[in-house]
């Protein structure tokens, strides 16, 4: 019996080893899984926040801490409403109520930092209760979406901005679904149609116009969609009064991030007044058209009758002027004995009337053909011009003292013959205008006058009164008499009807005595 004992009571000895033992691992392996979810929880880049049933805090771990600003230190024991601001707190009993029954919910909520400033972040929490069943706290995973929330704001903010942008384009702006339905209409969609923005959101074209006008609308929606570029066209629909109306219409695809198609947008402008106003000007230019052709056929047979009279003076009137000058040619030779100086006097001044009319004559015919006749457009060196006409005017009176000063390089563009005639006149006008001057200049050059070129000759000869540079320019009007400068009067009439073919314009400065300008522009 003794041995007995013994050997039970060594036997409960072992027993109790071995499960001290077994107690000291399991002890071991629960503190090595306590440190395991330990270090997790403390490295875990979402804060992980617990609250007991008071809502104070019993744990964040570092990055909870992070997120608002403080240490784990200051916020242990802190209420979770300090976290927050008035609207805050009152959002945050109410969850705190659903959790107390057991309501686990994600949500994203709004906390204030130590900083003051505020930080978003997304909730997942859920409650915790002991072993009775009774609330003691509840457990949130925390993230901070900061940044994302900021930059939804940012594009609500963009976006409520391009709306109003959109919507004051006094032009209309249509977005359409894949299926042709409109997601965005502008104001100026709802005026032109008479639609308000609810009637017009949803619907398709064949939803709010006629079958015909709707059907061409889709085939160009449908066409726009496929097109990797937009499309431009004018097109015919009527507007909220039944008016025939026509559009200036640009039509979009619009792409996702993934380069697919998901709708298009329109952009038409009203363009009806435009094209009403070029119908009217295209009728009016055919008018125009009209009249130029008839003003054009009257020129025309105005220029045939003054070729008949130019014909009718060449060959008409030269004949008996020439019968009379060689009549009196004849009587002044035949009769020479029989004439006194009187009579001889009568024949001379009849030879020099019949001169003075066969010049008058061949004037006449000169400024006819400068009305008829094709101009031919070149570039003319009119300082090459100026220099040969003043070169040949010195040959003539080599005894004169003339200065003459010529402009290098002067090119125009115009008909080379007209041109040099123009020059002649008024070079040979300069020359015989300082005629009476012992020593004279005559300058030919050009100027800039208000952005346009305009070329001039210049002399420092008679000059001319002010008040009769009305008939410089007119035939046969002379202001000098012919025994102080001799002439007929058609020069500058000549070099105003050349100027004028030609596009220009003609003008003159000068007074008595101090010399005149006269200027000449081209086209």
């Amino acid at each position: 019996m003794k041995r007995a004992k013994g050997s039970m009571a060594l036997d409960g000895e072992k027993q109790c080893h071995i499960d001290i033992n077994e107690r000291k691992i399991a002890q071991e392996k629960l503190r090595q899984s306590e440190e395991k979810y330990r270090l997790i929880v403390e490295t875990a880049n979402e804060g992980i926040w617990l609250i007991d049933k008071d809502s104070k805090t019993s744990y964040v771990n570092d990055r909870m801490a992070d997120m608002l600003g403080f240490t784990k230190e200051e916020m242990a024991g802190v209420s979770l409403f300090d976290f927050m601001d008035a609207e805050g707190k009152n959002i945050a009993e109410k969850l705190i109520r659903r959790r107390k029954l057991g309501i686990k919910e994600v949500h994203d909520f709004r906390f204030l930092r130590k900083d003051k400033k505020y930080i978003y972040a997304s909730l997942k929490t859920s409650p915790v209760f002991d072993k009775n069943n009774n609330y003691v706290g509840a457990l949130a995973m925390v993230t901070d979406i900061t940044d994302n929330k900021r930059a939804e704001e940012v594009l609500i903010e963009t976006k409520s901005k391009l709306q109003a942008l959109i919507h004051e384009i006094p032009d209309m702006v249509i977005f359409k679904d894949l299926n042709c339905r409109h997601l965005i209409v502008n104001k100026a969609v709802e005026e032109f149609t008479g639609l308000t923005y609810d009637e017009l959101v949803g619907k398709t074209n064949e939803e709010i116009l006629p079958p015909d006008i709707a059907k061409t609308c889709r085939q160009a929606d449908e066409y726009a969609m496929r097109s990797s570029e937009p499309i431009r066209y004018e097109e015919n629909t009527i507007n909220k009064s039944g008016k025939q109306m026509i559009l200036d219409t640009i039509k979009a695809p619009i792409h996702d991030a993934q380069g697919k198609v998901m709708g298009l947008v329109m952009i038409s402008r009203d363009i009806t007044d435009r094209k009403m106003a070029e119908e009217e000007i295209r009728m009016l230019n055919a008018q125009l058209e009209q009249r130029v052709k008839e003003r054009t056929a009257q020129l025309d047979a105005a220029n045939k009758e003054l070729e008949a009279f130019s014909y009718s003076v060449s060959h008409d009137l030269r004949a008996p002027l020439r019968s009379i000058d060689g009549f009196a040619h004849a009587i002044e030779e035949d009769y020479q004995g029989r004439l006194d100086d009187t009579g001889r006097a009568y024949i001379n001044r009849m030879r020099l009337a019949v001169k003075k009319m066969t010049e008058l004559i061949e004037a006449m015919l000169s400024l006819s053909r400068m009305t008829r006749g094709e101009i031919q457009h070149e570039a003319v060196d009119l300082s090459m011009i100026a220099r040969k006409i003043s070169d040949e005017l010195k040959a003539k009176e080599p005894q004169r003292q003339v200065e003459f000063i010529i402009q290098d390089g002067i090119i125009a563009n115009g008909d080379a013959r007209m041109l040099n005639i123009v020059l002649e006149n008024l070079i040979s006008n300069a020359w015989k205008f300082t005629s009476k001057h012992p020593v004279a200049r005559i300058e030919f050059g050009e100027i800039v006058v208000e952005g346009n070129t305009e070329y001039f000759v210049r002399d420092d000869g008679a000059g001319f009164d002010k008040s009769y540079d009305a008939k410089l320019f007119s035939a046969f009007s002379r202001l000098h008499t012919e025994a102080e400068f001799p002439g007929i009067g058609i020069g500058l009439a000549t070099v105003a009807r050349i100027i004028h073919r030609h596009g220009g314009k003609v003008r003159a400065e000068g007074a008595v005595e101090k010399g005149a300008t006269f200027y000449f522009s081209l086209i």
